[in-house]
């Protein structure tokens, strides 16, 4: 059982970097015309590990809602033509179980690999021309698609390894700066605003917590806390796009969020809510959102199984500042974008279904102490 587990995590792991080379480095000439290979096989190195899993797994509650997730997410298919929900559960079955920090330091090799092969192909003038500007501002993408997948993939990659630091002993002060500048100045390049606001909301919260040494985010220890934070940004998000553009407030903030609002309000009205979602057109505009993109193109249903992932998340990682300040920040993010929502591109997704031992050993993630396709272009 000990090798069928390592045998697993192999192939899970694998395929999320194939999905994510795809992604991340489609900006260089000869991944494009590859990435759909990579992404194809993938998805059948997936299929092989989920018959892996069938015969290791015995946990009659994660079978239960595995099959939710698929049958939910076959009717989500169907009616949006869009694999999101699939690739999330299958990420989800495959991930049952396996060690979590194994899976993470795994992903910040594969980013590390990821960012130095963008960066020299980038500047070896290999990649795709793009120039993005805003304001007059040249924005820098260093072989990324977009400045802001370039903001969420780095932000992502900070989490890892700080969480990885806390996992082994404490971060001091000194050292988390020392990782973060870095990434302030590299995100300042590309001037990503989401990316810099959730990755300075993190920063903040993870120094503060240095003076005040706390176990956990208290508040989110409350068994229905992170639901309710989740339902609150959706409902959030639906009431200030109804107020674009009558209350003036609203309007100079949409000036800000380079007009986000706007198209908000734009897909609000041309498409209604429903159990399952629509097919939604981005080819005009496009829905930054990550709440009001899971309502009008998935559905409340299926918006459902995203809020129980948060939520469950929360609650496994009850006592456990660090990570509950990961969930509390990608939240936060989903106001502004919506990469948060995509498998294999956010890979705390699969937090919630890893095994219970964060740390080698038995200790578990509510005891121990932290002190502390869809469319990827825009």
């Amino acid at each position: 059982m000990i090798r069928l587990e390592k045998l697993r995590l192999y192939f899970f792991v694998f395929s999320m970097f194939l999905v994510e080379f795809s992604a991340f480095s489609q900006n260089v000439n000869f991944v494009y015309s590859i990435k759909d290979g990579l992404v194809i096989l993938s998805i059948l190195i997936m299929i092989f590990n989920l018959f892996l899993t069938a015969v290791e797994l015995r946990d009659i509650k994660k079978w239960g809602i595995i099959i939710l997730f698929f049958i939910l997410s076959l009717i989500s298919y169907f009616k949006t033509q869009d694999t999101l929900f699939i690739q999330l559960s299958l990420m989800l079955f495959c991930s049952i179980n396996l060690s979590f920090e194994k899976i993470i330091k795994s992903d910040i090799v594969f980013k590390v690999f990821i960012l130095l092969f963008n960066l020299l192909f980038h500047f070896s003038g290999l990649t795709i021309t793009s120039y993005f500007v805003r304001r007059g501002i040249e924005r820098q993408a260093f072989g990324f698609i977009h400045p802001n997948l370039f903001g969420f993939f780095v932000f992502i990659l900070i989490f890892e390894i700080v969480l990885l630091y806390e996992i082994s002993s404490r971060m001091k002060a000194s050292l988390f700066l020392l990782i973060t500048t870095p990434a302030f100045i590299l995100l300042n390049m590309a001037a990503s605003r989401a990316a810099q606001l959730s990755l300075l909301l993190f920063s903040i919260l993870f120094l503060l917590n240095k003076l005040l040494n706390r176990k956990s985010i208290i508040f989110l220890n409350y068994k229905f806390s992170g639901l309710m934070i989740f339902i609150l940004l959706i409902f959030g998000t639906v009431q200030l796009t109804n107020l674009y553009p009558q209350n003036s407030i609203v309007v100079t903030l949409n000036n800000i969020l380079s007009n986000r609002l706007l198209f908000q309000s734009i897909f609000l009205r041309n498409y209604n809510f429903s159990l399952f979602g629509n097919i939604v057109d981005y080819s005009r505009y496009v829905l930054d959102n990550s709440y009001l993109r899971l309502l009008l193109n998935y559905g409340t249903i299926t918006s459902s199984m995203f809020a129980y992932i948060f939520y469950s998340s929360l609650r496994k990682a009850k006592n456990n500042y660090t990570m509950q300040l990961v969930f509390v920040t990608l939240m936060f993010y989903g106001l502004m974008e919506w990469y948060m929502l995509r498998p294999f591109l956010n890979i705390f997704l699969v937090y919630f279904m890893c095994d219970n031992n964060i740390l080698k050993g038995s200790l578990d993630d509510e005891k121990i102490s932290f002190n502390n396709n869809t469319n990827i272009q825009r």
